[in-house]
């Protein structure tokens, strides 16, 4: 007979929630909603018309289960505003739970979601929409992440089947002309992807950032969530010495054991903790009970950020001040985007 799994102490610290689910949508754990055409296992869909729908007490306990702990271990640690990173992100349901997980705490939330394949980069702006959240007070980036800023090749396409898409060696097409890197960085900054051309699977060129360059507005990021199908330890890497010192926690997803080997080092050198480590391709025990692992898990925490904090080097305030002057940037940048629109 199975026996009730024990959820960790802040699974049950979630508070319940009751919503509106409109047709076609499904309601989560930590009160997210999304569109069943972009999560074809999903169940409990709505059918016909908006029904109001407590969410679950708890989320699956299967892999994902230790990216939850991560997320709201990172909220409750959070000072002032919550600061996530999501690289990989797919339509942002990361960043989305981390916002929404934040608002149940009474804080606010600062989500950075990057994600390279352009149909997923175009759902993320209508993720956040569809759960009450402001796109604008966040950054939601159609990009790359990689060890420097430039373009990279990337496979793109079969948005609705998977969200495996990957940074490729080559592109089908020339590097992109003057013109049209700038118009691309422009989509890059504004979230637009361009449409992909029907029937279009060959590689294409997509704007990269690097993580550094990311992190560079924050005095502290509570979270790095990094799913990048195998470019996770080149781009943590390179960015290591400015983890070291801005970032709390990263959680990692791992795909392969050389990747895996790597992180280990990476993290293990720089002082950092490990408080998850599960290899892919298995079903490993774990405290919730035997968990199959298509990808492997890793989180660290990094006990120098805590050490600051305490040195009064990070001081909550100033955190607020950079997230104003972000915002700033951000308007700025758009402005600019907008006076380049209007040249052509």
């Amino acid at each position: 007979m199975a026996h009730a799994v024990l959820h960790h102490p802040a699974v049950r610290r979630v508070p319940s929630r009751r919503r509106l689910v409109p047709p076609g949508y499904f309601i989560e754990f930590g009160g997210a909603i999304t569109p069943a055409e972009w999560a074809p296992a999903a169940t409990g869909v709505v059918r016909g018309a908006p029904e109001e729908q407590d969410t679950p007490a708890t989320p699956d306990v299967d892999e994902e289960y230790f990216e939850w702990l991560d997320l709201l271990e990172a909220v409750e640690q959070a000072n002032g505003t919550f600061v996530m990173v999501e690289l990989g992100a797919g339509y942002g349901r990361w960043s989305v739970r981390g916002a929404l997980a934040a608002r149940a705490r009474g804080l606010e939330a600062h989500c950075v979601a990057v994600e390279a394949e352009p149909t997923h980069a175009a759902w993320l702006r209508r993720h956040f929409i569809d759960n009450d959240l402001r796109p604008d007070d966040h950054e939601l980036i159609w990009g790359a992440v990689g060890i420097e800023a430039g373009f990279v090749p990337f496979h793109a396409g079969d948005a609705t089947v998977h969200y495996g898409q990957y940074i490729a060696e080559r592109a089908d097409a020339p590097y992109p002309t003057v013109r049209e890197r700038r118009r691309l960085r422009a989509r890059s900054v504004l979230g637009r992807p361009p449409r992909p051309s029907e029937g279009s699977r060959g590689p294409l060129w997509v704007p990269a950032i690097s993580l550094a360059e990311l992190l560079v507005p924050f005095p502290v990021v509570d979270l790095i969530d990094i799913d990048v199908q195998g470019a996770e330890l080149p781009v943590l890497t390179a960015a290591i010495h400015r983890l070291n010192t801005h970032v709390r926690r990263v959680h990692a997803g791992t795909h392969g054991a050389d990747i895996a080997r790597g992180l280990r080092q990476l993290f293990t050198d720089h002082g950092w903790e490990c408080l998850h480590d599960y290899p892919g391709q298995s079903v490993t025990v774990t405290p919730y009970g035997p968990i199959r692992f298509v990808d492997g898990v890793q989180s660290w925490v990094n006990p120098e950020v805590d050490r600051q904090e305490e040195r009064g080097s990070v001081v909550p305030a100033a955190r607020d001040m950079e997230l104003e002057r972000l915002k700033a940037r951000v308007k700025a940048l758009k402005q600019k985007v907008a006076a380049l629109k209007a040249e052509r």
